[in-house]
Formats: structure tokens, sequence, C-alpha cells
């Protein structure tokens, strides 16, 4: 006679609390990699800001920032005073606006920081929110990565750092919101 035995409570209770264990210890991973991160997140809207101002102020003054009517060669200064500051129709700056600088400013809080830029520790942090050209290659090892690349022939602005940082021509996006 061939005897069926069934599984105890004892067993059951058993069984039941390592299935529990795995499924707590496997839940929480598969909940992070579902979206994206506070970083990824904090990247995009910041790239919608820059990228926002960039083209208000295309539609206000025909060209992209970083260059002005009298000097057609793109600057990083001029491409932040020009999107945080009062401009004129030619593209030159004022610390405060009145009827001849009537644009802007673009960014009223300045530069937003890319979130994938290190911190640095010590007496000089690398700062958050450096802007490059595009073009430009950096050759100096010691240099601080740039949170922002511009490209000011087509308005078009990239993270320097981080899972979407790309470089010219392989970026598909638009410069406009």
């Amino acid at each position: 006679m061939t005897r069926h035995r069934a599984l105890s409570l004892f067993e059951m209770i058993v069984v039941l609390g390592i299935l529990a264990i795995v499924a707590l210890l496997t839940v929480p991973q598969a909940g992070r990699a579902a979206g994206p991160t506070a970083a990824e997140v904090e990247l995009r809207n910041n790239l919608r800001i820059l990228r926002v101002a960039i083209e208000q102020y295309y539609r206000d003054h025909g060209n992209y920032p970083g260059v002005t009517v009298g000097d057609p060669t793109p600057s990083v200064e001029r491409l932040i005073m020009q999107l945080t500051q009062y401009s004129d129709r030619a593209g030159r700056t004022a610390p405060h606006g009145d009827e001849r600088f009537a644009f802007g400013p673009y960014l009223s809080r300045g530069i937003p920081h890319n979130p994938f830029v290190p911190r640095g520790a010590g007496p000089r942090p690398q700062p958050r929110n450096l802007i490059r050209l595009a073009q430009d290659d950096v050759a100096d090892l010691n240099a601080a990565p740039a949170a922002w690349l511009y490209d000011p022939a087509t308005g078009r602005i990239f993270s320097g750092v981080g899972p979407a940082a790309r470089r010219p021509p392989h970026d598909r996006e638009r410069a406009a919101p």
C-alpha cells in the first residue's frame, strides 16, 4: 500500500516565508529599473529650460545667442550674458532693461546645472553649469567637464556628461521646446 504524504502546516509556512523573502529582495530592484531616476528627470527639465530660452532668443533676435550683429564669432561669455541679461535687437547686453534693451532676460535664475557633473571637493569644486562650444576641443586634461555643449550655428544644446551626453552630428533632437 502506497502512502501519499502531504506537506505539514509547518513546512508550508517555511516555504511561503522563503518565497516572501525572495519576492521582497527582487521587487525593489525591478521598481528602480522601471523609470527614469531623479537626476535623469532633472537633466531633461534643465535641457528643456535651456532650449526654450535659446529658441525664444532666436525668435526675438533672428539669430542664436552667442554672437552679435557686429561680431559673428561665437563666445560662451556672450551666450551667458545674452541669456541672463537684457539685450537689444543686435544682441548687445545690459544688466538693466530699458526701452533700448527690451529683450530678456531669458534665464532669470542663471544657467541651470547638470546633475551628472560631479560636485568635486576641496577649495575649487567643479562648476555644474559650465558651457563649452560644441566645436571646441579641450586639450587641458585638468579642465572641468562641460555640463553643456552648445552649437551656436544651429542653436542646439546638449548634455556634456551623463546618460544623455551627445556630440554633433549624432544629435537628432531639435533645439525647439
